[in-house]
């Protein structure tokens, strides 16, 4: 692998990306031209775009657009790096389980998201416990419910004193750990399989296995999903799996929306077995107008941006694993398709 002046086309429709110049960004890599190449206007596909990836070896691609030419990437192309961390949309729409598997390596963006993660995870356990959305209420109905009140929506309970739940301990799983740790506050962490010591993180205060999900969730006030979307993740939190959280848990979804389905949902927070949904992935996006999830008083929406896919993280990311690329080294992130991610 030669280390001397490419072109890397980077296929994209993100607006922080199409709309930065990447070439007048610093970087660590010499030798590196960015070419960009995105859909006409009004236009969701590039229908020749294998032909214009023809000659390139590297190249850093959005999953939708690059997934409709899985089976036709050129031969020259080895290494595709993704601007999204999940690989479901290519997984389920665009592999055939029929056909060999490209040659090329495929890699996500399986760090950087972690701080943006933690962030929003943090924020909003704090803005429930502190109560600010009810506050922001207060304020536009011009309620002052201070010390003095009798309506201080019950007090706030120290973060020292919580546990939260991890569904989901890989690398970004372990940033949100951490930022939680930092606080005090008991981890509890989800895993697939089981974590030998010496490879354990420090910010996790106990692992369960996935067959242990009922015991993990009956020990916390939080739990967060960070879950990929695999068969074995699939409707995971679906049914009653939540009638085993302890009284008054919250949930937090930043994973994958199909972790669980909305009448599952629906009906949890019916039950009581969970007081509140802060949701950021759906089954379904953009959620449809018509979806219940909207207009439910328990139910927090935002739409997809607990992790923006931002200029300054994919080309971190990237110039990692190029460097190992030219060592010809293994590189970071890679999709391994048999486990879905």
């Amino acid at each position: 692998m030669s280390a001397a002046k490419q072109t890397i086309p980077v296929v994209t429709k993100l607006s922080v990306l199409k709309d930065v110049d990447l070439n007048k960004l610093p970087l660590r890599s010499s030798g590196i031209y960015f070419r960009k190449i995105e859909p006409a206007a009004g236009d969701m596909a590039i229908p020749n775009l294998g032909e214009l990836l023809d000659g390139s070896e590297i190249v850093i691609a959005d999953a939708h657009l690059i997934g409709p030419h899985w089976y036709n990437i050129p031969s020259s192309v080895k290494w595709i790096q993704s601007t999204w961390a999940g690989v479901d949309l290519i997984r389920t729409c665009y592999i055939n389980p029929s056909k060999p598997l490209p040659k090329f390596t495929f890699t996500r963006l399986g760090s950087g998201f972690g701080p943006c993660i933690a962030s929003y995870t943090i924020g909003q356990i704090i803005a429930m416990e502190r109560h600010f959305y009810k506050f922001h209420t207060d304020q536009v109905n011009k309620i002052w419910a201070g010390e003095e009140s009798d309506d201080r929506h019950g007090g706030y309970r120290k973060l020292a004193d919580l546990t939260v739940g991890v569904l989901g301990v890989g690398s970004i799983g372990n940033c949100v750990a951490k930022v939680c740790k930092s606080l005090d506050m008991r981890v509890c962490g989800l895993v697939r399989k089981d974590v030998p010591v010496q490879d354990r993180s420090p910010f996790v205060d106990e692992y369960y296995l996935t067959q242990s999900l009922p015991d993990l969730l009956h020990q916390c006030d939080y739990v967060c999903s960070i879950l990929p979307s695999t068969e074995a993740t699939r409707n995971l939190l679906s049914g009653n799996m939540l009638s085993n959280c302890k009284p008054k848990a919250r949930f937090i979804n930043v994973g994958r929306g199909d972790v669980i389905r909305d009448e599952s949902l629906i009906e949890a927070l019916r039950q009581g077995w969970i007081d509140h949904a802060v949701i950021d992935v759906f089954n379904t996006e953009p959620l449809p107008k018509n979806s219940p999830l909207w207009e439910h008083p328990k139910i927090t929406i935002t739409p997809h941006v607990a992790a923006l896919s931002l200029p300054g993280t994919v080309l971190s990311i990237f110039e990692e694993n190029l460097e190992l690329y030219r060592q010809g080294k293994e590189l970071k992130y890679q999709v391994d398709w048999t486990h879905g991610y």
